[in-house]
C-alpha cells in the first residue's frame, strides 16, 4: 500500500497559518521581518503584521493606497515601505497604526503605474525606480523625483552612482548593456550580459548588483571605480525562475515549479533547498533562522530545522489513538481499526475491526515477537487472529485500557473490573477487583500492580487476588484520579481530570501542582522517563524534570518545537525517544531535548482614550475625563511560544491579562503600567513596556488646595464661631436687659397698679373705720369697694408671678391661665364661648412679656364683652402662622361705637399691644358682632 514517511531533515515543516489564523487572504506575495521582529506579510488583500501568534491586518482603510500589496521592504532606521501595484509608496507610521501614502504628490504619481525596483541605502533612506523614473525619499520625505527613462541608481562603497541600460540586439545574441555613470554624467565602465534569453528583473543591495534572466542569475560586486574592475559571480538552475527574495543571509530563489533554493548571500554557496509541491511566491529567513515560505493558495508556511521526526501515513485518518515502538518498527493505531507500521525497509497498515465494528486502538504490545492490539470489543494477535471477551451471561466486555505484566500475561481493564488474559494460551479470566470501570492499570513487579478505578488508586496483590484502596478521590477536591505512572524508584505519580499533577510517595501526597503551576487542563497519558515526567495533552507535551523538585520546571513541546500536532492521544517511550501519538501523524521526539528561555518582546500597536485613537507615546498627559484607554497589545515572538500578559499598575501586583487589550479606567493622577509576557513554560521575558499615564487632577482634588481650603475653612469658622459667640453675648446682653427692662416694667406695674391699690385700700380703710360708729351704712359700702380692691389686687399679683415663673406644668400654661380665667368670667353668665388655642403656643411662647400681655389682652376683651355686648356667643381662637401669634375673638353682641369708646379698656389694650409691636384690628357694627384681630410677631 502506499504511503508518505516524512524524515526529519534540516528544514521541515513546522506550522502553516492561513485566514482560519487571521491572515487576510492565502494569496501572499512577499515577507519581510522589521526591526521590532514584527513579520509582514504581504497580499492581494492587504499586508498583515505577525507577532508569532496574532496577525494585525492593515488595508485601505489604513492608509494604503491599494489592498494588492505586492511587496514590502524595511528601511535602515526600521521604517516599513510597501509597494503596491501601480501605486505611489507608502510607508507605515508606527506612532499612529497606519500607513502614509504620497497619492497627492503630482510627479510621484506620474511615475508609479510601472513596477518599482527598490534600494535600501545603508546610510539611510530608500530608492524607488522604474524605467519611467526615480523617487529618493529619506527621513520619510521626498528628496528628489527623476523622471528619466532607462537609468537607476547604485550605491558602492563611496557613492551612488547612476546606471543607465539598454539592449543591444545582434544577429547572434541578445546583449544586455549597462554602463555606470558618476553624478557628473562621466561614464565609469560597462558590464555586458550575453546570451541571456530574458531578463527578468535587475535589483540592487550595498555594492552589488543582480541581473535575474529566466534561469541564471548574476552578481557583480566589490566594484572599482578608478579602473572599472569588479567580481562576478553566477547561478544557473536548470528550472525558470520564477522570483527572488533577500535576506540578511540569504539569497532566496523561487522557480516555476515551486522549488525554493536558498543560497549564501556573500558566496552564493548552496544551502537548502525546499520543495513541498505548492505554488511559490517568497522564502525569507528570519533573525531566529526560521525560513517563513509564502505561497500563491495555501497561506504561510514555517519552516524549522528542529531534530523531531515527523512520521506520516497516506491513511485518510492520521489522528492515531496510540502508538508503540521496538528496535526495528514503530506501530501506530488510529479511531477506525487501523494499525499503521513504519519499518525501516516497509511500511503497512492493518484493518483489526472486530466483527465490522469501528473500535479505537487503544494499546499495542510486542509478546516475544507477537503483536497485540487492544481495541473496545476484543483484541488481534499479529493483525490477524481477533479475539474477543465475553462474561459467564455471554456478554462481551468493553475494553478501557490494558497493561503487560510479563512474556505471557496481559492486564487489561474493562468496564467493570480487569481481565488476566495468557496470550499464549488465549485463556482468560475476570480476577477479583472492583466491578467499576477501570481507567489505567500500571505495573509495580510481577506480584503487584496500581489500577486506577471510579473510587480512586487502588494497589493488587496477585499473590492472594487481593486489592485495596489506598488514595481516595475524597482526598480531592471535586476531581477524581484519571492516569497513574511510576518513576525509576517506584515512587507513584497521578494525574486528575481537572489535570492536577500528584506525586504519592508512601501513602501520602507529597507534591500537588494544577494549572496555576503552566499544566494543561485536559492530559491523556503521563509517564516518567530518564527522570523526566512526560506529560501527554490536547495541548502539548509537558516535561517535568522531578529531580529538581521542589523546584517547580515544566516545559513545553507543541507545533513551534515540530510536533505534527499539539493534540497529543498517547505516548510511548523507548530507546532514548518519546513517541507521540497526534491527531495528525506520529511524532519522534529525542528524550534529552534542550529547552530554553524565549523571550517575548510586549509591543504596544494602539492606544485609545475615552475611544479615541491617539499616537504611540510613552507619557501621555490626559484631561480629568480623560480616564478610559484601551490598549492593544503585541508579544513579538515569532517562534510561536508565547503564552500570555501580565500588567501592574504603580508597582502593585502581577494581574494575568486574557487576550491581546488591554481596558483601564485609569485613576486621578500618575498611573505607570508595566507590562510583561510569559512564554508556554511561564518564563518571564525580561523586556518590559513601561507606559504612563497622568490623569489631571481636578482643582478640588489638590493637595495644595485642601490645604488652603482648610486654611480658609478653619479661617472662616474662627469668625463664624467669634461672630456666633458676640452674637451669643449680644443675645445674652439683650436678654438681660430685656430681663431687666420687664423687671423695671413689673416694678413700675406694682408701683403703678399695686402701689395706687394698696393706697386707695389704706385710706378706704382710714375712712371706714372712721364710719363704722358714726354711719355704719356708708362703713358697709366702704368696705365692699375695699373687698372688692383686694380681689383685683390679688388677681394683678397672680398674673404677674405666673407671666415670671413659666414652666412645663401643665397649669402654667399660657393656654391653661387663659382658659381659666375665661370660665371664671364667663361660666356664671349665660353666653356659650368656645376657647381654642394651637398646642404649639405655649412650646414656642416662653417671653414674659408676651405671655404676661397677651393674658391680660384676652382677659381685657372678654371682661368688656361681659359688661357691654349683651352678646350670647363668644369665640376664642389663638394659633400661630409664619412666626406670628394671632388673636382672634368673636361675639354676636351688639357692637360698639369706636369713637365713642369710654373707659381705659381699649386703651390699655392698644398700649399693650404697641409694646410688643403688634397689630389691632376691631371691627364692630350696631347689632353684628365685635371682632378683634391681634397679630404679634414673634422674633
Amino acid at each position: 500500500m502506499h504511503w508518505i514517511f516524512i524524515q526529519g531533515q534540516e528544514y521541515a515543516l513546522t506550522n502553516t497559518f492561513t485566514i482560519k489564523d487571521g491572515l487576510p487572504s492565502n494569496h501572499l506575495y512577499d515577507l519581510c521581518e522589521d526591526n521590532q521582529g514584527f513579520l509582514w506579510i504581504s497580499t492581494d488583500n492587504g499586508i498583515s503584521r505577525f507577532d508569532g501568534t496574532r496577525f494585525i491586518n492593515y488595508s485601505i482603510k489604513d492608509g494604503l493606497p491599494s489592498n494588492d500589496v505586492l511587496q514590502v521592504f524595511k528601511e535602515i532606521d526600521g521604517t516599513i515601505w510597501v509597494n503596491c501595484y501601480k501605486q505611489p509608496p507608502s510607508y507605515f507610521d508606527v506612532k499612529l497604526n497606519r500607513f502614509i501614502s504620497f497619492e497627492n504628490n503630482k510627479d510621484v504619481l506620474e511615475i508609479s503605474n510601472n513596477f518599482f525596483e527598490v534600494i535600501i541605502l545603508k546610510k539611510g533612506g530608500i530608492i524607488f525606480q522604474n524605467k519611467d523614473g526615480i523617487i529618493t525619499f529619506k527621513n520619510k520625505k521626498i528628496v528628489s523625483v527623476e523622471k528619466v527613462f532607462n537609468k537607476f541608481l547604485f550605491e558602492t562603497n563611496t557613492n551612488i552612482v547612476n546606471v543607465n541600460y539598454n539592449h543591444e540586439i545582434s544577429s547572434l545574441d541578445k546583449i544586455h548593456n549597462y554602463t555606470f555613470r558618476n553624478q557628473d554624467n562621466k561614464i565609469l565602465g560597462k558590464v555586458n550580459i550575453k546570451k541571456a534569453t530574458t531578463i527578468l528583473s535587475k535589483f540592487c543591495d550595498y555594492n552589488e548588483f543582480y541581473v535575474v534572466s529566466e534561469n541564471k542569475i548574476n552578481k557583480f560586486s566589490d566594484f572599482n571605480f578608478d579602473s572599472f574592475a569588479y567580481k562576478k559571480d553566477s547561478i544557473l538552475l536548470n528550472e525558470p525562475i520564477k522570483w527572488y527574495k533577500i535576506d540578511s543571509k540569504f539569497l532566496n530563489l523561487i522557480l516555476k515549479d515551486g522549488s525554493i533554493y536558498c543560497y549564501d548571500k556573500k558566496t552564493f554557496a548552496f544551502k537548502h533547498k525546499i520543495s513541498n509541491g505548492l505554488e511559490n511566491n517568497c522564502a525569507y529567513f528570519d533573525s531566529n533562522n526560521y525560513l517563513w515560505v509564502s505561497t500563491a493558495e495555501n497561506g504561510l508556511m514555517l519552516y524549522t530545522s528542529q531534530k523531531i521526526q515527523v512520521i506520516k501515513s497516506d491513511l485518510v485518518s492520521n489522528n492515531f489513538k496510540s502508538v508503540f515502538a521496538t528496535n526495528d518498527k514503530i506501530l501506530a493505531g488510529n479511531f477506525n481499526g487501523k494499525v499503521f507500521e513504519n519499518t525501516k525497509r516497509i511500511n503497512t497498515i492493518y484493518d483489526v475491526n472486530i466483527d465490522n465494528y469501528s473500535n479505537w486502538i487503544r494499546n499495542i504490545f510486542d509478546f516475544n515477537g507477537k503483536t497485540i492490539t487492544i481495541a473496545d470489543v476484543g483484541c488481534t494477535i499479529n493483525f490477524k487472529e481477533k479475539i474477543r471477551f465475553y462474561s459467564p451471561n455471554n456478554l462481551t466486555y468493553s475494553l478501557k485500557t490494558a497493561e503487560k505484566l510479563n512474556d505471557s500475561i496481559l492486564l487489561i481493564g474493562i468496564n467493570n473490573g480487569i481481565l488476566k488474559f495468557n496470550v499464549t494460551t488465549k485463556k482468560y479470566k475476570l480476577i477479583n477487583s472492583p466491578e467499576e470501570r477501570i481507567l489505567e492499570i500500571v505495573k509495580k513487579n510481577e506480584n503487584y500492580f496500581y489500577f486506577i478505578a471510579n473510587d480512586g488508586l487502588f494497589v493488587y496483590d496477585l499473590k492472594n487476588y487481593t486489592y485495596k484502596l489506598i488514595c481516595s478521590n475524597n482526598k480531592l477536591e471535586n476531581d477524581k484520579f484519571s492516569l497513574v505512572t511510576l518513576d525509576e524508584i517506584g515512587n507513584i505519580w497521578l494525574s486528575t481530570s481537572k489535570g492536577c499533577l500528584i506525586k504519592y510517595v508512601e501513602n501520602k501526597i507529597v507534591y500537588k501542582f494544577d494549572n496555576k503551576n503552566g499544566l494543561p487542563e485536559n492530559i491523556t497519558k503521563i509517564l516518567c522517563f530518564q527522570n523526566r515526567l512526560w506529560i501527554a495533552s490536547k495541548t502539548g507535551i509537558f516535561v517535568l524534570n522531578y529531580k529538581v523538585l521542589p523546584k517547580l520546571s515544566f516545559h513545553k513541546i507543541g507545533i513551534p518545537e515540530g510536533l505534527s500536532s499539539s493534540n497529543i492521544n498517547s505516548i510511548f517511550a523507548f530507546n532514548n525517544k518519546i513517541f507521540a501519538a497526534t491527531e495528525n501523524g506520529i511524532s519522534v521526539i529525542p528524550s534529552n531535548i534542550q529547552f530554553k528561555k524565549f523571550e517575548s518582546k510586549p509591543t504596544l500597536i494602539s492606544v485609545f482614550v475615552n475611544n479615541k485613537l491617539v499616537p504611540l507615546s510613552n507619557v501621555y498627559d490626559l484631561k480629568k475625563e480623560e480616564k478610559n484607554i484601551t490598549l492593544n497589545l503585541a508579544s513579538i515572538d515569532l517562534t510561536g511560544h508565547f503564552n500570555k500578559f501580565q500588567y501592574s499598575i504603580n508597582n502593585f501586583n502581577w494581574i494575568d491579562l486574557e487576550g491581546n487589550i488591554l481596558s483601564l479606567v485609569l485613576k486621578e493622577g500618575i498611573n505607570e503600567i508595566t507590562i510583561r509576557a510569559l512564554d508556554v513554560n511561564n518564563y518571564i521575558s525580561s523586556h518590559e513596556l513601561k507606559l504612563k499615564f497622568e490623569v489631571a487632577i481636578p482643582l478640588y482634588n489638590r493637595v495644595w488646595f485642601w490645604i488652603l481650603l482648610i486654611f480658609s475653612v478653619t479661617a472662616l469658622l474662627f469668625r463664624f464661631y467669634n461672630k456666633q459667640k458676640f452674637e451669643l453675648q449680644k443675645r445674652d446682653f439683650e436678654k438681660k436687659l430685656a430681663l431687666e427692662q420687664q423687671r423695671l416694667k413689673i416694678t413700675a406695674d406694682l408701683h403703678d397698679d399695686i402701689g395706687s391699690t394698696l393706697s386707695s385700700l389704706q385710706i378706704n380703710s382710714a375712712v371706714a373705720n372712721k364710719l363704722m360708729d358714726k354711719n355704719p351704712l356708708e362703713a358697709q359700702k366702704v368696705l365692699s369697694k375695699i373687698e372688692n380692691q383686694s380681689q383685683n389686687l390679688s388677681q394683678k399679683i397672680g398674673d404677674i408671678i405666673w407671666s415670671m415663673k413659666p414652666g412645663i406644668d401643665e397649669f402654667m400654661t399660657m393656654s391653661a391661665r387663659i382658659k381659666n380665667f375665661a370660665n371664671e368670667i364667663l361660666g356664671s353668665t349665660n353666653i356659650q364661648y368656645t376657647i381654642k388655642i394651637d398646642p404649639k403656643v405655649d412650646k414656642e411662647i416662653q417671653d414674659i412679656s408676651i405671655r404676661k400681655n397677651v393674658v391680660l389682652i384676652t382677659k381685657e376683651v372678654l371682661n368688656n364683652a361681659v359688661k357691654y355686648s349683651e352678646a350670647s356667643k363668644i369665640e376664642v381662637t389663638i394659633f400661630i402662622k409664619e412666626n406670628k401669634l394671632n388673636i382672634n375673638i368673636l361675639d354676636n353682641g351688639i357692637g360698639f361705637d369706636l369713637n365713642e369708646t369710654k373707659g381705659n379698656g381699649i386703651v390699655n389694650i392698644k398700649n399693650r399691644i404697641s409694646e410688643l409691636k403688634g397689630h389691632l384690628e376691631i371691627i364692630s357694627e350696631k347689632n353684628k358682632g365685635t371682632k378683634i384681630d391681634v397679630i404679634i410677631p414673634l422674633h
